[in-house]
């Protein structure tokens, strides 16, 4: 008992060892004493004790033996203790990698509710911090904030964040004091492991992270390295107002749209006024220039953006510290702003700041958004695995997260894991938008429109879900319901995309030069534009005079598309050299015949993205004039639940493959799928009570 009563502790084993070996004890030993004291072993055998003589017994040599016996078998249970519970079980170094939590937004228990960006900072503070934690699995930000003001219970929440433990808190803000509240909650049975309160000055808000922090991976036995110290040790700025415009930035930030973004940036200015060496402050200033082009509603080019994140990023070289917000910053900067073959920093500046927070949801989507924009003769399967495995990680750490969910809808469907990907989107995902990578499904998309009009009911002011559902109506020519949408906030050039397809619903006639100039958008810094070649290569009529007039243009945009652009960029090409051959530009037909040609090799190559590789080389062979391997590639699609459909349903009759029986029937098939999404979205219209919606300001 002496030993197991050192071992057991010493060598990390289950303390229920001890009773097993009390109970072994218990019982054994009454017997043992009686077989000893009964019988003796001699070298003729076991004999009754009486009946050996003294000058016979050999007790003490077998008592020796015995010793090494027990000994030894005591050694062997407990070579095979360590080996289940450190080998079998893998509870060493593997249990602690596995670590996972969750940081729920903290109460804000200030008298003043205006301090809830303060509590929520903290808490999203926190997060970072324990994010950059390798053993550490953290769920993301968009995630853990879902259940804001919601008591829900921590099994589920725990179930829904795929995490162990959960962290939650209060923050008590009273001008210089500050009380912070931390418990570390066990998520299946909610068993406390740690909790602490702390009163202290304002000042002392990151020495009071750290020590959550720090108290977090000691009760969770996770060992820290010299780089997880350092990055505990980290104070980004003493300057207490620069700090709190900094947590004012935040929630602005992640709205992602144009009010909120020009918001933060005002906030993340002032951070760095107030302390100039405020590195995360000038790389998140940086992050929402680029974010307010991505996705802001209001007229910003490219490049004043350029400028200024360039002001950033020239400030941090100066101040001589960089973080994972600043690679993160540059990553994006790179991917926007340069186009992959003359410049592939932006993957490198993404590596560096996913090793610097591997738990980066966010990071981990802009490295898959980096390959979903790369030319498709710049793929290898590596890096075409890699994306998908990125984007499966994301999701476990943030799978509330449309952005995250959006990527691994891609990923699945590149894959043709149609079913996956179909469950993923009516998992709650409300703000995904439709037609950029959906499956033309009546049942689907009925649902999906469902839960976006239920938004809209709610007086949503996301953009993103009114267009969504706007393009969907535009698709099914539903225009009597697209009048009802509200339009406040959507950007003049979305509208004009959907009038567009009204146009094409139509099959009117139309000013290609007005259409062509208001759906321009830049692709260099030098002030060269492209215009959006859906215009050109779907218009009813081709207007020979203007593609003639503006051919230097149009070869621009398809050497752009050929080295910058992603697979479904491909079709623009097609289109372009399709206007090309109607004009009679022989030459450059020639070129971008070339062009596809590459493409569709590595298409072949990395089976990527199948179904729309085929669709598109039907499309492109047919032009060529090889009309029998166009219809016979194409009938051997089985695409009648597919978005390309939508595509090939706008192609208009100059196009070769519009001739092929294989294309007749599948627009046949989709005509009546059509029909059937009409009448069920008709009807839960109706049921949802939406005929009036309220307008969104």
């Amino acid at each position: 008992m002496q030993f197991t009563a050192i071992a057991v502790p010493a060598l990390n084993l289950p303390m229920s060892l001890n009773g097993i070996v009390f109970f072994l004890i218990s019982i054994g030993f009454p017997i043992a004493l009686f077989l000893a004291w009964a019988f003796e072993l001699t070298p003729e055998g076991v004999k009754s004790t009486i009946n050996v003589e003294q000058d016979e017994s050999i007790a003490k040599s077998t008592g020796r033996k015995l010793d090494f016996l027990i000994i030894g078998l005591l050694s062997i249970i407990i070579i095979y203790l360590i080996a289940a519970n450190y080998i079998f079980n893998g509870e060493d170094d593997q249990e602690q990698s596995t670590q996972s939590i969750a940081v729920l937004p903290f109460v804000n228990m200030s008298s003043d509710p205006e301090q809830e960006y303060f509590s929520d900072g903290i808490s999203e503070e926190l997060l970072n911090l324990l994010a950059q934690i390798p053993k550490l699995q953290v769920a993301g930000r968009t995630s853990s904030f879902a259940f804001k003001d919601k008591n829900e219970d921590l099994r589920e929440i725990g179930d829904a964040l795929n995490v162990k433990h959960i962290l939650e808190g209060s923050v008590r803000k009273s001008g210089t004091k500050l009380r912070i509240t931390a418990q570390l909650i066990q998520a299946d049975n909610g068993y406390h492991l740690w909790s602490e309160t702390y009163d202290r000055e304002l000042s002392d808000v990151f020495k009071i992270q750290d020590e959550i922090a720090r108290n977090i991976v000691e009760a969770l036995k996770v060992k820290l390295g010299a780089d997880d110290i350092k990055v505990l040790n980290n104070q980004p700025t003493t300057n207490l107002d620069a700090h709190d415009a900094y947590l004012r930035a935040w929630p602005l930030y992640h709205e992602r749209d144009s009010k909120g973004l020009l918001m933060a940036i005002s906030l993340f200015e002032k951070a760095t006024k107030l302390d100039p060496q405020f590195v995360e402050a000038w790389a998140m200033l940086a992050d929402s220039y680029a974010m307010l082009y991505i996705y802001g509603e209001q007229e910003i080019t490219k490049q004043q953006v350029a400028e200024e994140m360039g002001r950033c990023f020239v400030k941090i070289l100066q101040i001589g510290k960089t973080t994972w917000h600043v690679h993160s910053a540059i990553g994006v900067y790179y991917s926007t702003f340069t186009e992959y073959s003359e410049n592939e920093s932006y993957l490198h500046a993404l590596e560096q700041a996913l090793a610097l927070n591997p738990n980066s949801s966010l990071v981990l989507a802009r490295l898959y958004n980096s390959v979903e924009v790369m030319p498709l003769t710049e793929l290898t399967s590596e890096i075409v695995d890699t994306s998908y495995a990125r984007a499966q990680k994301a999701y476990r750490l943030d799978p509330l997260s449309w952005v995250v969910v959006a990527n691994l809808v891609t990923s699945l469907i590149a894959q043709e894991k149609f079913g996956e990907a179909e469950q993923l989107l009516l998992n709650g995902n409300n703000y995904l938008d439709i037609d950029e990578f959906f499956l033309v499904n009546a049942d689907l998309l009925g649902r999906i429109s469902e839960q976006l009009a239920i938004d809209l009911k709610t007086n949503s002011t996301n953009m993103r879900s009114r267009f969504s559902l706007l393009d969907r109506l535009a698709t099914m020519q539903l225009w009597e319901y697209s009048e009802k949408i509200p339009k406040t906030g959507i950007p003049d050039v979305y509208l004009t995309y959907i009038d567009f397809k009204q146009q094409l619903g139509q099959n009117a006639t139309f000013n290609m030069q007005r259409y062509y100039e208001q759906s321009r958008w830049e692709v260099d810094l030098q002030g060269t534009s492209v215009a959006r070649d859906n215009y050109i290569f779907l218009a009813p009529q081709l207007d020979v005079e203007f593609i003639r007039k503006n051919k230097l243009h149009l070869q621009n945009a398809a050497d752009v598309y050929f080295k910058s652009g992603s697979y479904y960029l491909t079709l623009n090409l097609i289109g372009i050299l399709n206007s090309f051959r109607i004009s009679g530009l022989a030459d450059e037909v020639t070129k971008i015949d070339l062009q596809l040609e590459q493409i569709f090799d590595v298409w072949d190559e990395l089976n990527f993205y199948p179904t729309i590789r085929d669709t598109f080389k039907s499309i492109w062979l047919a032009e060529q004039g090889k009309a029998t391997e166009a219809n016979t590639l194409l009938k051997s699609l089985k695409i009648t639940d597919y978005f390309i459909l939508d595509t090939l349903k706008y192609l208009p009759s100059r196009y070769a493959i519009t001739e092929t029986p294989a294309y007749k029937v599948i627009i046949e098939n989709y005509n009546d799928l059509l029909d059937v999404e009409r009448a069920e979205f008709k009807q839960r219209w109706q049921e949802l009570g939406l005929d009036e919606l309220p307008e969104v300001n």
